[in-house]
């Protein structure tokens, strides 16, 4: 099922490139119009009742320039198709989702309070661990509220895993958390550096397009736009959209490698049954050594 439901999705990216390029020639523009698709600003401002400073006193004729003197349709749909498609054919679906789902639904603020709030009950933690032992310590702590690594390092120690296995499965699933972060983070930047080429591969058709057909003078105004508009939604998409996606990203993957690194703090204390008030000192240090 998975195989069909990423042959689909290739096969989506391969189309939706074909479209946006036969939709950014005049000949494929003809095509869509005779069967009622006019993707075009016209029809777009008639369609939305757009009224704008620029076609308040221009005739009808006109009414196809971008709308706002920046936005025209076919260029922002020639960049976005042949973004998708890219994504479509470049990236697995699951990898596609998982980049979505961290870049913009996680928090990396939410999850730097969430940590320092475990950081205050590490003692406590310790403590109710040295007195009532490993059963004993989830009472001390709200698991359900703490990071999801934390929380199976608190299910091992209960079931008396030993703690050098402990560290050791935690050490595999911390490279397992880098490894994927990398991989969505590679993949956000690849998008970055692509977007800004697709502008720039509707620059050149635009640019064909209005040496083509210089001597028709109606064809000049949206061959300009295409051939000026499509670079500026690539730049646009590349500074606006995907760098803070990846700067939010990046810091996912810092608070996520934390919270590992103080779990390995925090085991090897209470491994060794050193006092929790040693605890609080040399973990207070270590916080402002990474700050």
């Amino acid at each position: 099922m998975y195989v069909l439901t990423q042959l689909f999705f290739r096969i989506l990216g391969m189309l939706l490139i074909v479209l946006a390029i036969v939709l950014a020639t005049e000949g494929g523009d003809l095509a869509f119009q005779e069967y009622g698709v006019q993707l075009n600003n016209s029809a777009f401002r008639t369609s939305m009742n757009i009224i704008d400073g620029d076609t308040v006193n221009i005739g009808a004729e006109n009414n196809n320039q971008p709308l706002w003197g920046i936005l025209d349709v076919k260029s922002f749909f020639f960049v976005v198709g042949l973004l998708f498609g890219f994504l479509f054919i470049a990236f697995d679906i699951g990898q596609i989702k998982d980049g979505i789902y961290e870049s913009i639904f996680r928090s990396p603020p939410r999850m730097a309070k969430q940590m320092d709030e475990l950081v205050k009950r590490l003692k406590s933690m310790s403590e109710s661990y040295y007195v009532g032992g490993a059963d004993a310590l989830r009472k001390s702590v709200n698991v359900s509220k703490m990071p999801a690594s934390w929380a199976a390092i608190i299910e091992q120690v209960e079931l008396k895993i030993p703690f050098s296995d402990i560290m050791m499965v935690m050490g595999n699933q911390a490279s397992l958390v880098r490894k994927r972060y990398d991989n969505l983070i590679k993949m956000m930047t690849l998008l970055s550096n692509v977007a800004p080429s697709l502008g720039v591969i509707g620059t050149v058709l635009g640019l064909v397009k209005l040496l083509y057909n210089l001597s028709d003078p109606s064809t000049l105004g949206p061959s300009m736009a295409l051939a000026l508009l499509t670079t500026l939604y690539g730049l646009f998409f590349s500074i606006i959209i995907f760098k803070p996606l990846i700067t939010r990203l990046e810091n996912i993957k810092v608070a996520q490698m934390n919270s590992f690194q103080y779990a390995a703090f925090w085991l090897n204390i209470i491994s060794l049954r050193k006092p929790a008030f040693y605890l609080e000192q040399n973990f207070s240090k270590k916080l402002r050594q990474k700050k």
